[in-house]
């Protein structure tokens, strides 16, 4: 019995082992005479324009590319790939690189899709070292920067190999010199990089990756031995891999969106060169975007395999225009303009505008940092295009744009260093236009310094209107709106776009597909606070909503707490000290005013410098206070409200605040006496603002005000140090180390979160009988109730008082029976 027991156990380990190590269908040792076709080679970015091969020779892959680098926002070089999923370990043998430069990079690499810019982790060796990088959101920078790794001897030409092992979100690369002891690919005071932490799907691309870090010279990696191992949560029985790619006639991958279609139906999209995990049987796929035109490919998925389908695509764009000085555009420049100038209008006065060569830096007008300016140009569009959707594309702005064509804004962005990419809508295009830029400078250069606008014809697309109005019929502006489409023909598309001073917004230059439209602030309570659709290309939809800003003060307010200053010294509730290494400062109470005078290097780094008066405070509450002015010392001088762990230089702390030339921002450190890790501001020169804090339970809310009625959400954090008691401190930092600045506030509140309840549904001027459409019946019913036949109630006044003399009467109903009929359109 002893011995069938130990044969029995014998038997089971070797099943055991050989499950644990079966081979997958993802390994390769490249001892086939040529690749096997279960991979696919993609060549990104500025790669394609050198020479690019992928090959087996002697049992090894040897790889030729170029590419400017697999870095900062962008990946250049040569990938490639299958698909796969769940946690996983994958091995490599680095047989050689040749130093194209010292970063050339070869090794392990894991995507979210093949667009350039997508979410990555790359575990690799350079001739300088072994390292492993990623970047976190698509368009990010990427990093950790490689000090404290290990070295690849020979720079790049012995063997090594690497190895890096997907435990959900993290990413643990480890190397090893004889392919059995592996070692971390960092030294001690670096060893936190050996792991990479970003946020993947569980469906991705894996595969091995090279970069010459030279766009013009190619380098040859060689490779040996792919090892995949499933760890975990790997594909169900019955399913396979689909990768559907837009590509060129060569064959390199092209920027777009994907949808995935089983029997017409749609599986799912995303960009150019996303893997889907679907059940086994027959796929389409096609893409679409405003530039391109697709032929649909189709294949069959097989059960643990990945299918590739490559949709050719052929590029639409036509250059209407080359909107450059060299090209003979005219521009004028006004500069600088007060913040609330407007010259968007197509006939706006250009009295006091300058000639303006575009693309240059308008410093050579005005060399001010922190200013406003107009720039202006008539536009005239050849008459095959008037009607017709134009984009206007790869210029840029430095700092901050807000873009008009013919008086509507088309586009805004806040960033010097991304290419503009806006559209125009058909309904805005007309033979002669005028475009108006206002653009704001922070530091360095101004204006259009890098590239000037061109204008181009592309596919019809996708145009989303709207207005958010009170249930009084009152405007709201300032309110984000997201418009979000997870399955378009153009690809995965979120929007977020803000209302205006009528409360209206607009989202342009989307694909068809299937929309929803929220309201996207805590700031803000609308019902529905959403509404779904689907949207062909070349249509525009309207969507409006009823909405209202939360209550921007405490409710109740705590009196004892709060302070309006109105005494001639600081309140005793009050403690007022110098924070951190500073010069010293003080705080004084007259005329409703409280004054801190600050000096402090600033509230960021691991320690907290300048001035704070604060109370303690318990639960949760809404803190409010304005700011009517701040130190004159920097742009990033502050003032604002401090929610504190403590009064310790480096304590956990959230600062909402106002800033000399940033906006208003909310900025904080999680991790006591570190660097702060977040911050989010408005940009823009100061101005007095009312500034709101909400805590619950551990979650702090940024929101500010201009004039504590319309109500602006900055950003949240949850830390669990400010859970409990906290310290609520109004604060102040000059910036400017060894330099005193002045700031005031005025009115600090402090108590309850008031209660928000959502808006009732908007009333429809001259739906009398509420089915949500004006009719005869309306009309009859709204006769029968001025003729005193009927008592409305107060939901039927408020929709057939017409002309707001607070009854209805005859002239009411007359208009009314005219929108029955179409005559009329009420409400305009």
């Amino acid at each position: 019995m002893k011995k069938a027991t130990t044969l029995v156990v014998s038997l089971l380990a070797l099943v055991l082992a050989g499950f644990a190590f079966a081979a997958s269908p993802l390994d390769d040792d490249f001892n086939a005479p040529s690749l096997d076709p279960k991979w696919t080679v993609s060549v990104l970015g500025d790669a394609q324009l050198q020479e690019h091969s992928a090959k087996v020779e002697n049992g090894k892959l040897v790889l030729v590319a170029a590419g400017r680098d697999i870095w900062d926002d962008n990946d250049n070089g040569i990938y490639v790939w299958q698909a796969a999923t769940g946690d996983f370990r994958i091995t490599l043998k680095l047989e050689r690189l040749d130093e194209a430069d010292t970063s050339s990079k070869l090794g392990i690499m894991i995507r979210q899709d093949l667009d350039i810019h997508a979410p990555n982790v790359f575990a690799m060796a350079m001739p300088k070292g072994i390292h492993i990088q990623g970047r976190d959101t698509r368009g990010g920078t990427t990093g950790p920067g490689s000090s404290g790794r290990i070295e690849w001897p020979d720079r790049g030409q012995s063997t090594i190999w690497v190895r890096v092992t997907r435990t959900g979100d993290d990413f643990k690369q480890e190397a090893s010199y004889d392919g059995k002891e592996w070692v971390s690919t960092h030294d001690e005071a670096n060893r936190w990089k050996d792991i990479r932490t970003v946020k993947l799907p569980r469906t991705v691309l894996v595969g091995i990756a090279m970069t010459s870090d030279v766009s013009t010279q190619t380098t040859t990696g060689i490779v040996d031995d792919f090892v995949f191992e499933q760890l975990g949560d790997g594909p169900p029985p019955g399913t396979g891999f689909v990768v559907p790619d837009a590509v060129d006639e060569q064959g390199n991958p092209q920027p777009g969106g994907v949808v995935l279609y089983r029997e017409n139906k749609p599986l799912g999209s995303g960009y150019s060169g996303t893997p889907f995990l679907v059940e086994v049987g027959d796929v389409t796929a096609s893409t679409g975007g405003p530039f391109i035109k697709a032929t649909p490919a189709s294949g069959k998925v097989l059960e643990g395999k990945t299918l590739h389908l490559a949709i050719r695509v052929s590029k639409t764009a036509s250059l209407v225009k080359d909107l450059s000085t060299s090209a003979g555009q005219a521009w004028i420049i006004k500069l600088p303009t007060d913040p609330s100038e407007d010259y968007s209008a197509p006939g706006a006065s250009e009295a006091d505008f300058v000639e303006y060569e575009v693309p240059s830096n308008w410093d050579s007008i005005d060399p001010t940092d922190n200013i406003y300016g107009w720039i202006r140009t008539k536009v005239t569009v050849p008459k095959e295009y008037v009607g017709k959707d134009l984009w206007l594309v790869d210029w840029n702005l430095d700092d901050e744009d807000w873009t008009y064509w013919n008086g509507t804004l088309i586009g805004h962005t806040n960033s010097w260093n991304s290419p503009r990419q806006y559209v125009i809508p058909g309904a805005l295009v007309q033979e002669t236009n005028v475009l108006a830029i206002r653009g704001r400078d922070g530091t360095g250069e101004g204006g259009i310094s890098m590239w000037a606008p061109k204008l181009l014809a592309g596919n019809p697309s996708v145009g989303i209107v709207g207005q958010i109005k009170d249930p009084e019929g009152k405007p709201l502006p300032g309110v984000p709106v997201r418009v979000e489409s997870p399955v378009n023909e153009w690809g995965p598309t979120t929007v977020t776009v803000t209302t205006d001073a009528s409360g209206k917004y607009a989202a342009y230059g989307m694909g068809p597909g299937e929309f929803t439209v929220s309201i996207a602030s805590p700031a803000v309570v609308a019902e529905p606070s959403s509404k779904s659709f689907r949207a062909e290309g070349g249509q525009t939809v309207s969507q409006d909503f009823t909405a209202r800003f939360i209550p921007f003060f405490p409710d109740p307010v705590d009196t004892k707490a709060s302070d309006d200053f109105a005494g001639t010294k600081l309140d005793p509730k009050w403690t007022a000290q110098d924070i951190g290494d500073t010069e010293p400062g003080s705080a004084s109470v007259s005329n409703k005013v409280l004054t801190i005078t600050a000096n402090g290097a600033d509230f960021w780094d691991a320690e907290d410098r300048g001035y704070i008066v604060y109370q303690k405070y318990s639960g949760d509450f809404v803190a409010t206070v304005k700011v009517t002015s701040v130190p004159t010392t920097n742009d990033w001088s502050k003032a604002g409200i401090d929610i504190r762990a403590n009064n310790q230089t480096g304590a956990v702390h959230v600062f909402t605040c106002a800033t000399l030339n940033n906006g208003v921002a909310a900025q904080g450190r999680s991790v006591a006496d570190t660097a702060n890790q977040f911050n989010v501001n408005t940009g823009g020169p100061f101005q007095p603002v009312y500034l709101r804090v909400e805590k619950k339970g551990d979650r702090i809310r940024a929101f500010w005000s201009p004039d504590g009625k319309v109500v602006n959400y900055l950003g949240e954090i949850n830390l669990q140090p400010l859970a409990g008691e906290v310290l609520v401190a109004l604060a102040v930092t000059s910036h400017a180390a060894g330099t005193l600045g002045t700031a005031t506030f005025e009115d600090f509140r402090i108590g309850g979160i008031p209660a928000v309840a959502p808006p009732a549904p908007a009333v429809k001027l001259g739906d009398v009988n509420g089915d949500g459409k004006v009719g005869i019946p309306d009309a009859t019913l709204a006769l029968q109730i001025a003729v005193g036949i009927l008592k409305p109630t107060s939901e039927q006044i408020a929709a057939s008082d017409i002309n707001k003399n607070g009854k209805i009467d005859i002239p009411d109903v007359t208009k009314i029976l005219r929108a029955a009929v179409g005559l009329e359109k009420l409400g305009e």
